[in-house]
């Protein structure tokens, strides 16, 4: 790549996601990306830092670009938090904010006030894709919602699971208790009215969805390399990948063993900024 070619101290790259992941799918798939993607990989091992945008994720990629880059090489950044906006957008309300591929109407269990009184609302969000796995937020929902009927689902995002997605629900005899919220112009407004975010796959943008929460004051139950369950800050869980352990952290959620996080999302900010400084080996600049 031209930038290596660049006559400067340091070399930095960022790591959209597990990049390992990627490469597998999209080679599964026959796809021609899968190419590009290797020879991309193919040149980690010439760059000073590997910057992923959470921990976790920097982890993953360790762990298995490892025969790419030296472990040391791999690194993590946290990532900006768009409070205000957040905030202000939640504040609006306005759960018509739809586009026009808008699947199912609000439920009454989310507009009648009197109904929302008696439940939860758990909520995933997300390109509705194999990468987000939201057939196993289906099939985890399905398991918590047998042991606690006063639990409801959104799932908001579009995409190429959606019709299959549509069957799940009705397969899963949830048709009442499950809204395909389709994708939102303001997710926000829905968030606020939700108790609890799921995060099933590791396509989603980990990091930032636990961030944007935070600052909604929810808490979050998110699957992870690791066998979980374990609080690895306040108001946010980590649970293994699989259909039960995330059943179980949405049930701990329900039982009141996650609690709501506190955060100050200017203070992250400033340590954003200065991680990410770090991390291109930039020192002094923030």
């Amino acid at each position: 790549m031209l930038m290596l070619q660049a006559p400067t101290a340091r070399h930095s790259i960022w790591l959209h996601g597990d990049r390992a992941e990627l490469l597998s799918r999209e080679r599964k798939k026959g796809s021609k990306r899968a190419d590009e993607i290797a020879r991309v990989c193919a040149l980690y091992g010439a760059y000073d830092q590997l910057i992923s945008d959470s921990p976790s994720e920097s982890a993953i990629n360790s762990a298995s670009l490892v025969h790419l880059a030296a472990a040391e090489k791999f690194t993590a950044v946290t990532s900006l938090v768009g409070g205000d906006r957040i905030l202000r957008e939640a504040a609006d309300g306005d759960l018509t904010l739809v586009s026009d591929r808008d699947q199912e109407s609000t439920p009454r269990w989310l507009s009648d006030t009197a109904a929302r009184a008696d439940i939860r609302i758990f909520v995933g969000l997300g390109r509705l894709s194999i990468e987000n796995n939201p057939s196993r937020l289906l099939r985890a929902f399905a398991a918590a919602h047998a042991s606690a009927p006063n639990a409801r689902l959104i799932v908001m995002g579009d995409g190429p699971l959606m019709r299959s997605l549509s069957d799940q629900v009705t397969a899963l005899g949830l048709r009442d208790e499950v809204w395909l919220a389709g994708y939102r112009t303001n997710p926000f407004a829905l968030l606020r009215q939700s108790d609890c975010v799921v995060i099933a796959g590791r396509g989603v943008s980990e990091s930032a969805v636990i961030a944007e929460s935070r600052v909604l004051g929810l808490p979050v139950v998110t699957v992870s390399g690791g066998s979980g369950p374990i609080v690895v800050r306040p108001g946010v869980l980590e649970v293994a990948a699989d259909d039960h352990s995330l059943a179980r952290g949405m049930i701990r959620f329900l039982d009141g063993a996650i609690g709501k996080p506190s955060f100050d999302w200017v203070a992250q900010n400033d340590a954003a900024i200065a991680s990410f400084y770090r991390a291109i080996g930039v020192h002094g600049a923030h």
